[in-house]
């Protein structure tokens, strides 16, 4: 499936660049009628962004999608609403970026997604921070197949599955995180976005 996003930020054409917004609504089908896959994508090594919105529809893979060594970034939202997979996805070598908001709509997987599969780069996230909360009150449900991220003060509660202390690194190995990334590059578990 293509990937096609509502707004799309890359190096280095928006490096150390912002942007403030109202509404965006990826949950719809873009003008050439292809379904969205995320509200807003950061990738190709961006570095030094700001994104703040009110409210955030995702497509039918996330709201947010980050990848591809994307760096120092801050994202939020009042509202996070997703029509899809995730809430965010963060992966392919990611580093420093801190997301924060209150998620109306959580994703059908999980609501983040650390360490997705990733055709662009296939290093870890880290340095991540969430700082979310649930408007109902429930867990927000993280997903760290390498490594875990930080939770911000006052956000939460957070759940994580019950693997993840099993998920130690073995030399440059993950033991669940690599595992996944060998089946997901199999074809097996694909996201929307990956399909």
């Amino acid at each position: 499936m293509k990937d096609v996003n509502l707004l799309s930020f890359v190096a280095p054409v928006n490096n150390k660049g912002e942007l403030t917004a109202g509404l965006l609504d990826a949950s719809g089908p873009s003008p050439d009628g292809t379904p969205y896959a995320s509200a807003l994508k950061f990738s190709g090594q961006l570095q030094n962004f700001k994104a703040a919105a009110k409210v955030v529809h995702g497509g039918h893979d996330a709201c947010v999608d980050v990848n591809n060594r994307a760096s120092g970034l801050e994202i939020s939202a009042d509202m996070f609403w997703s029509h899809g997979e995730f809430v965010a996805t963060i992966k392919g070598g990611a580093s420093y970026v801190v997301l924060t908001g209150t998620i109306f709509h959580g994703g059908t997987v999980t609501d983040v997604m650390l360490d997705d599969w990733s055709d662009q780069s296939h290093e870890p996230t880290h340095d991540i921070v969430l700082c979310l909360k649930r408007q109902d009150g429930a867990a927000v449900r993280v997903i760290a197949l390498k490594n875990l991220p930080v939770f911000g003060e006052h956000s939460g509660p957070y759940s994580l599955p019950w693997w993840t202390v099993l998920n130690f690194k073995i030399g440059p190995y993950w033991l669940i995180g690599s595992s996944f990334e060998v089946l997901r590059r199999w074809g097996f578990f694909r996201s929307a976005a990956n399909s």
